[in-house]
């Protein structure tokens, strides 16, 4: 009987149980958060869904070339009194102009739509972002749409929204092991831009995937694959993985930053290509139409670090989607954007 009980002591010391962090609206933002990511040098799966799961990620290659985005209170914004129940509006850096606005209380998040210099895009409902408190197995889905006038189209949104706390257990980065819960997050919608004789129709599928232990209202690490469709047909597919700055171990002053953002899109008559780089580096941009035939082309320039932005006149281009190739020091980025005039 010793024996066996022995045997049973041994075996429950080796099962190592997780906690299971709970969401609550501690989670929600405030005016001044910040939220800053940095990328994999490669794409990771999320790994299985359940309890008590290891997700091992300490292979990843986290890449100092910092995401980031600020939380303002929307009377700060240009756009805030189109959303008087806001209390929240985020910006994220390089998209500059354009904030997504949110209601937040102790039962949810809600986001109230999105607003630019081209369009105000103000939900018919509110989108339910989260509730609160969020538990593993727990699950909400919803619709969202709008109508609004960009230019002279009439653009229509129409998206399906679902978020689940598939899994808990432990996330292991290269800094640590970290016991989190597991969100799984899609988000489905069409934008229309229709002038009355023709229609130009686009689809993103998006599915991320956030670990957030509780306590930091900035996930850990969020997974992204997002599916883009044209008229009906297959564009691009984006993956990506990034890691919050507070859990990537890595070193804050070092390393080469390049990033690049198109503004506005969709574009009217000028683009923007805002982008910061952390040395001096020679810039160059491109324009192809969807068969890949270069349609605009603009001389190589040298800038120096910092925030820069190159203005792009689209007018002479006819309405549709657009490919600008970015070239930075050798290594070039593909964005698509769309020309509605």
């Amino acid at each position: 009987m010793n024996r066996f009980i022995l045997s049973v002591i041994i075996l429950f010391s080796t099962v190592v149980v997780t906690a299971q962090p709970v969401i609550t609206s501690s989670f929600n933002p405030i005016t001044g958060d910040h939220t800053k990511y940095h990328p994999t040098g490669s794409f990771a799966e999320a790994g299985n869904s359940g309890s008590n799961v290891l997700w091992d990620f300490t292979g990843l290659n986290i890449i100092y070339n910092p995401i980031m985005g600020t939380y303002h209170h929307p009377n700060q914004t240009m756009y805030g009194s189109s959303f008087p129940t806001a209390d929240i509006a985020y910006e994220q850096a390089f998209v500059t102009g354009t904030y997504h606005y949110y209601n937040t209380s102790s039962a949810s998040m809600e986001k109230l739509g999105y607003a630019n210099a081209q369009i105000t895009a103000i939900y018919d409902n509110p989108q339910e972002i989260i509730t609160y408190p969020f538990n593993f197995g727990d699950d909400l889905s919803n619709n969202y749409s709008c109508t609004a006038t960009v230019g002279s189209f009439t653009f229509t949104l129409s998206g399906s929204y679902s978020i689940d706390a598939d899994a808990y257990g432990t996330l292991s980065l290269p800094s640590g092991d970290y016991p989190t819960l597991r969100l799984a997050i899609h988000n489905d919608y069409t934008e229309e831009y229709d002038d009355g004789s023709s229609t130009l129709t686009y689809r993103y599928d998006i599915y991320e995937w956030w670990w957030v232990d509780g306590v930091n209202k900035n996930p850990l690490m969020k997974t992204k694959i997002e599916y883009q469709y044209n008229a009906g047909l297959p564009f691009d597919t984006i993956k990506m993985v990034t890691v919050s700055d507070d859990f990537s171990d890595i070193e804050h002053n070092t390393g080469i930053t390049r990033q690049i953002k198109l503004s506005p899109n969709p574009v009217i008559d000028n683009l923007s290509i805002d982008f910061s780089i952390s040395s001096e580096e020679i810039i160059e941009c491109n324009i192809y139409d969807m068969t890949g035939q270069l349609v605009l082309s603009e001389s190589a320039e040298k800038y120096c670090a910092g925030k820069h932005s190159k203005i792009i006149h689209c007018a002479s281009l006819y309405r549709g989607s657009y490919l600008a190739a970015v070239n930075i020091g050798g290594n070039q980025q593909t964005m698509k954007f769309i020309k509605i005039e």
